[in-house]
Formats: C-alpha cells, structure tokens, sequence
C-alpha cells in the first residue's frame, strides 16, 4: 500500500492540523524525522506547541480552525 507522506522529500512543507495531540503529533513527528519542514496548527494546548517544536523544530502556529476567522488568521501566517 502506498502511504501519502512517503511522496513528501526531505525540504517539502507540510501544514499538519491538530499537531499536538493524537494522529496530528504523531503525523508530525514522522514528517519531521523524514526531513519534511512541518508547520503545525494547534488550538490551545500551547505547552504541547512548545514541546513538538523543541522536539522536532516545527513552526507552531495557534488557531482555531472551526472560528469564522480561523483559515484566515492562518492564511496569514504562513
């Protein structure tokens, strides 16, 4: 079976939602470990934020994605 993040380089950019916690931290990590630079959205667990960027030098971004506003506030930082 072909996985998704195998077609990703080392140096591509991925933007993974949900990055610290569950599926989103552990699609994160891997990314990260294959030399993808990974931009990870998150929503108030900042302390979490601090941790996978240390870990891993992921660019954290804090938004929440289901606000009117969310994408666009986003969409500005990146």
């Amino acid at each position: 079976t072909k996985c998704w993040w195998r077609a990703l380089q080392p140096g591509d950019t991925a933007l993974v939602t949900g990055a610290t916690r569950g599926i989103g931290r552990a699609i994160a990590r891997e990314l990260a470990t294959r030399g993808v630079e990974v931009t990870g959205i998150y929503r108030a667990d900042h302390a979490a934020a601090v941790a996978l960027q240390r870990k891993c030098g992921a660019r954290m971004i804090c938004a929440d994605l289901a606000a009117e506003d969310g994408p666009t506030a986003v969409s500005g930082e990146i």
